[in-house]
């Protein structure tokens, strides 16, 4: 990378960094004899399945919910099985291929989430950002980059936040990066869709009280096209399964004994932590004058 794109994308070594090490740890837990168990093989299971013809429309069996007798809930969405599936295709099924495609998984996380607070706020954002990665990832290492599927949305939440910061700022090609982020925060575990959900509304009141917020025709295309793909597996579910998901979690909801599962709360705590130091930073920040692209726009 020269000095000059160094410069005008201060993001992209620092995320270059933050993949040395997941590459480091993925290396390591290879030469430790790393294989999946328990909620993890069933993830390598189903995506393996997928090269087999058997296509999930859902995402993993939910366990925090067993107050009703019979429910059949799933976390939302199977996008982590098609990810892995290709990095099983791409390396024989072999352990190492699973572990580069979930830290593949958690670098683009952080690199949309840098750009997005850099478009954002220039340094203002993208120091805190990179603060919160770093206490995030190299507080766990790596456990960071293993299969489990709550893992990626504690990397996605932020993400999902920082990219919404920069569509809110005027940067309107960070759409699609926040369409995918908080795809991931929404699918991977049913205790973030709700916070997916928020942010998702929040932006779109936004931009109907603001159009100029509003991104331009290709990049809604881009995040129309990009939306339609990740969530098809949920809308054939929708369409075609008796009982559907969302059917279920309204039963469960209705049922009179729907209680929160400490184990989610547990999980979101942390994540929710980061969020609001995020929400801070871009809070304390009175007025920040963004400065255009060598290009004359306003993205880079």
């Amino acid at each position: 990378m020269n000095e000059q794109a160094a410069r005008s994308h201060p993001w992209a070594p620092i995320t270059l960094g933050f993949f040395a090490a997941a590459v480091i740890w993925c290396i390591t837990l290879v030469r430790q004899g790393w294989r999946p168990i328990g909620d993890e093989a069933a993830i390598a299971a189903i995506s393996a399945g997928i090269l087999d013809g058997n296509y999930p429309w859902l995402g993993m069996r939910s366990t925090g919910f067993t107050d009703v007798p019979g429910l059949q809930l799933y976390h939302p969405g199977p996008i982590q099985f098609y990810l892995l599936s290709l990095s099983q295709a791409l390396t024989d099924f072999h352990p190492g291929g699973l572990l580069f495609a979930s830290a593949l998984l958690f670098v683009l996380l952080v690199g949309l989430g840098l750009r997005g607070s850099w478009l954002a706020a220039r340094w203002w954002g993208l120091g805190p950002a990179t603060a919160a990665f770093a206490f995030l990832a190299f507080g766990a290492q790596d456990v960071t980059i293993q299969l489990s599927n709550p893992l990626p949305t504690i990397v996605a939440l932020p993400a999902m936040t920082m990219s919404a910061w920069a569509v809110a700022c005027g940067r309107k090609n960070s759409f699609t990066a926040f369409v995918f982020c908080a795809t991931i925060a929404a699918q991977l575990h049913i205790a973030t869709l709700p916070y997916a959900l928020l942010m998702t509304f929040t932006l779109l009141i936004m931009m109907w009280r603001k159009r100029s917020l509003i991104p331009a025709r290709a990049s809604l295309y881009r995040g129309a096209a990009l939306f339609l793909v990740m969530w098809l597996g949920p809308i054939l579910d929708i369409i075609f399964a008796r009982p559907s998901n969302p059917s279920e979690f309204l039963r469960y909801l209705t049922s009179g004994t729907a209680t929160t599962s400490i184990t989610a709360i547990s999980g979101v705590v942390p994540v929710l932590f980061y969020v609001v130091i995020i929400g801070l930073a871009f809070l304390t920040v009175k007025k920040i004058r963004v400065r255009p692209a060598v290009d004359g726009s306003l993205d880079s």
